[in-house]
């Protein structure tokens, strides 16, 4: 790109984020550090929030299930974007975030926005405790750091749930405080994580939103869930969301945005965010807002 071109790019981009940084700033989301140059950073950047319509849902369910004085798990934390929205909403946050240098900037998000209610824990959750090679399964989305076979570039640490609870959480298992809500998005080790955690779902049964890759991947999750006690499974539904990158971004043009549940059956063969509890939701939350 010759000087001309790459200037005219820059003041152009940088017009464009003023710009956005201006209806950012009006929308009053939490303050985040990121990577500027990672997939995340970049939706940050330039929205304030990552999944913010997601995040919007998950409030309109812990204002409908009545879940503001309980506990969140925050298992596959990242930089904290879930934990640090959610958190005003909770009495404490638990937040897992295995990976250093991720960790270190959850750790300053939390800071930069006063929420003493948010205690980082650098480990992973699975079923044993062990030492896990780890690495970046997609090139620029840290998000995408898992503890899956055949992807390493470091090893971490991964401690059973119920186990490491009852050791630095005692206050929750001696049930002085309840875990109502749980994020789960750990790259296909999601089943894992709640094997490691049975215990704890069957005591405290907390609404959890989990991630699933495929339908075998979130079967096996569901499975686990299933025999703690968990009856009602729900796909978190969006404008487009089963038509291709171009149709999606036209039938959120069309529709606008936002997230509603659906009632689902069985586990979807793709990609998709997943709702299970243990009892009916609110008939609110499968309406679009």
């Amino acid at each position: 790109m010759s000087q001309f071109k790459f200037r005219l790019t820059d003041l152009a981009i940088k017009a464009l984020i003023k710009r956005q940084h201006a209806w950012v700033r009006d929308s009053a989301p939490p303050r985040l550090a990121a990577i500027a140059t990672e997939h995340v950073g970049l939706a940050i950047a330039a929205t304030g929030l990552y999944e913010s319509d997601e995040i919007d849902l998950i409030r309109r369910l812990l204002a409908h299930e009545k879940l503001s004085e309980t506990v969140m798990l925050d298992i596959g934390a990242n930089i904290g974007n879930h934990a640090c929205a959610l958190a005003p909403s909770f009495q404490r946050v638990l937040a897992f975030e295995p990976n250093p240098p991720t960790a270190a900037l959850l750790k300053a998000n939390a800071l930069l926005n006063d929420l003493d209610q948010i205690t980082v824990h650098e480990v992973g959750l699975a079923e044993t405790d062990a030492e896990l090679p780890y690495g970046i399964v997609e090139d620029g989305n840290d998000g995408s750091g898992s503890f899956a076979a055949g992807m390493s570039t470091k090893t971490l640490p991964v401690r059973n749930g119920d186990a490491f609870l009852a050791k630095h959480e005692r206050v929750i298992v001696q049930a002085n405080e309840q875990i109502g809500f749980i994020k789960c998005d750990v790259q296909g080790f999601e089943r894992d994580a709640f094997a490691g955690l049975s215990k704890t779902l069957q005591k405290h049964q907390p609404v959890i939103m989990f991630e699933s890759d495929s339908h075998s991947d979130g079967m096996a999750s569901w499975q686990v869930l299933q025999s703690c006690g968990y009856t009602h499974l729900s796909r978190i539904r969006a404008p487009g969301d089963d038509a291709g990158k171009l149709m999606r971004e036209w039938a959120r043009m069309r529709q606008g945005t936002g997230c509603w549940l659906e009632t689902i059956s069985t586990i979807p063969g793709h990609h998709c965010n997943l709702i299970a509890s243990a009892r009916p939701l609110s008939a609110e939350l499968y309406r679009r807002s």
